[in-house]
């Protein structure tokens, strides 16, 4: 059970890494 959460915690955390990546790219091309 405490491994599956930690596993979906590390996949939203890396996620959202992503987003804010990608966010990050968009508004230096603007």
């Amino acid at each position: 059970m405490e491994d599956s959460i930690l596993s979906i915690s590390k996949d939203m955390f890396v996620s959202i890494k992503k987003e804010n990546i990608n966010n990050y790219y968009e508004v230096i091309a603007k």
